[in-house]
């Protein structure tokens, strides 16, 4: 993989990750004062690794959903 593609790769993984924190942090504003709904939190992992010879690098963040936050004891 050429150095260039795997930057704009890395960047667009990172754009893709923003936006959707993005839209959890806005789902969870727009309904902050709604009965029965849960607080959201967004769910991103770590992307594997690029290797070149003997150096290792970042490939950033994928955005693989969110969870509902719930108290075990009120549901």
């Amino acid at each position: 993989m050429s150095t260039l593609n795997a930057i704009m790769s890395i960047a667009a993984g990172s754009l893709q990750a923003n936006q959707g924190a993005l839209g959890v942090t806005t789902n969870n504003i727009a309904n902050s004062n709604t009965p029965g709904y849960t607080r959201e939190v967004v769910n991103l992992t770590e992307s594997p690794t690029i290797t070149q010879g003997n150096l290792q690098v970042g490939a950033g963040v994928t955005f693989q959903g969110f969870t509902s936050i719930r108290d075990e004891v009120l549901q």
